[in-house]
């Protein structure tokens, strides 16, 4: 098959879930399929990575996004009720730009990855379409607002729910096929609404060759979170453990180590730093440090579709504790393959508890592995995703 993808950003490098997802299904499917790519960037410096990935494509175009220019359609698009993720990479020259590069050619497939894609829906009348929408942003903001303790922040995220809880919805409808990473997702956006019979659970895997423990760390009496933290969700997340849990671990174990890693940590983040509170900012590797920690954690309270730092621990064989929202998207089992805590006191005794049981630790390490090796491979979710378009294919040309 042609196929023709629209991507936010340039698939690489791997440190997004996006950008990661587009990568590894141009990867797989230039092994049958000729790819071509229309994907954004926003500094000349992300150029250096187009080798990483242009291999896999047949052509591709690359439009340069002016944040000042975004901004501004943002702000515009606002005093018309369109959502933020919907004006900052759209407008009508950037659509005639598109339009004028893909008119004399032919595609089998059109995939958009993400809502922000979503609006070139509508220039494929006679091809088949298929929105990758990943999660529902409007759970995630909904979250955010309700979590968000700034007022003026908190009423931003309010009007992004508001504005684009029917938007993803109609986007929804008007392509062939929809991907959503889980049934919470799902349920979220056909809320009140006539449900979609358009639209396709599909999660997306963790590399498990990568994210394998190699025994060459010695063990450190260490737990870790890992992630974007500029990321508000994963700021609040951070937070929320400094605040209401890690002090009662503290009492019980005085010489434990908290390592938080991950790239452009705020200074509300860094000021926590301490002798028993590590702050990394970005590493290259984030393998060394899950490999000396014990536990892993994932205190999210705000989030959408499946969490990576979850299944990448579990994939590195650490035992994770982590709340129910952030396992929603993964559906791993409580006490089994993994510890599901809410309460601030449950989590921070599910923790205590973890560190004095090492054989308690050794068997949920061993099962969070075991599930990742049969549930959560890339290798899995590829074939389903690479079936699943060709059937569409199949049928659109009966």
């Amino acid at each position: 098959m042609k196929i023709l993808f629209f991507a936010p950003r340039l698939p690489f490098p791997l440190s997004q879930a996006d950008r990661m997802t587009v990568f590894y299904y141009l990867r797989h499917l230039s092994k049958k399929h000729e790819i071509t790519l229309i994907t954004f960037y926003e500094e000349d410096a992300e150029l250096e990575y187009l080798n990483e990935f242009c291999p896999y494509l047949y052509d591709y175009k690359l439009i340069k996004l002016k944040k000042y220019q975004a901004y501004f359609r943002v702000l515009m698009g606002l005093l018309f009720l369109k959502p933020m993720q919907q004006s900052y990479y759209n407008n009508k020259s950037m659509k005639n730009d598109v339009m004028n590069w893909v008119q004399n050619k032919e595609f089998d497939i059109v995939y958009m990855h993400t809502i922000r894609m979503s609006d070139y829906i509508d220039m494929f009348r006679n091809t088949p379409k298929v929105l990758g929408l990943q999660i529902s942003m409007g759970l995630n903001y909904k979250r955010m607002f309700e979590y968000h303790t700034n007022l003026r922040i908190k009423v931003m995220y309010g009007l992004e729910y508001l504005l684009i809880r029917n938007f993803e919805y109609e986007r929804a409808r008007a392509a062939d096929m929809v991907f959503l990473i889980s049934n919470k997702d799902i349920k979220f956006i056909e809320q009140h609404k006539i449900p979609l019979n358009n639209v396709i659970p599909l999660p997306h895997g963790v590399d498990h060759r990568y994210f394998k423990k190699s025994y060459n760390e010695p063990k450190e009496k260490a737990i870790i979170f890992t992630g974007k933290l500029e990321y508000p969700p994963n700021e609040d997340a951070v937070l929320y453990f400094l605040n209401y849990i890690f002090p009662l671990i503290l009492k019980e174990h005085s010489d434990i180590i908290f390592y938080c890693i991950g790239k452009e940590p705020s200074k509300n983040i860094l000021k926590y730093q301490s002798k028993n509170i590590v702050v990394t900012g970005f590493v290259d590797d984030l393998r060394p440090y899950l490999e000396r920690s014990l536990i892993s954690i994932n205190p999210m309270r705000i989030c959408a579709g499946l969490q990576n730092k979850v299944i990448e621990a579990m994939a590195m064989s650490l035992p994770v504790v982590c709340t129910s929202v952030a396992n929603e998207g993964i559906n791993a089992v409580d006490k089994r393959d993994l510890i599901l805590k809410d309460d601030p006191r449950e989590f921070a005794d599910a923790i205590c508890d973890l560190l004095s049981n090492e054989n308690k630790r050794t068997q949920i390490a061993a099962n969070a592995r075991s599930f990742i090796e049969r549930e959560y491979t890339w290798e899995y979710f590829l074939d389903r995703f690479e079936v699943h378009i060709e059937n569409l294919h199949s049928q659109s040309s009966q």
